[in-house]
């Protein structure tokens, strides 16, 4: 198995964590290329509960890649917290990086 670690984690979507929910995981990066690779996707809380997605079959992906984790929407941001944030903006979706910035 291989895991894929994202700059955010259950502290900004607790709902994969908590109860199990499934959100499709897309690379953006490499949108178009088939699924080759089964990856668990984790964050970067610490806690063995930091789980985003487990066994997605996405195309092989590296390190600066984009990945969008789908319908997140109210709850998402509802259910955020600043628990453990890993660095500025984590677990604050109304901070976005756009562009590489």
């Amino acid at each position: 198995m291989q895991y894929v670690g994202v700059t955010t984690g259950m502290n900004s979507l607790i709902r994969p964590a908590l109860y199990g929910a499934h959100h499709d995981i897309v690379n953006l990066t490499r949108f178009g290329q088939p699924g080759r690779e089964v990856y668990n996707v984790v964050g970067p809380i610490c806690e063995s509960a930091d789980y985003l997605g487990h066994e997605r079959l996405l195309p092989p992906t590296a390190e600066g890649d984009t990945l969008l984790i789908a319908n997140a929407g109210a709850y998402g941001h509802a259910m955020s917290s600043w628990y453990k944030p890993a660095r500025a903006g984590a677990g604050n979706p109304d901070l976005t990086r756009r562009g590489g910035k």
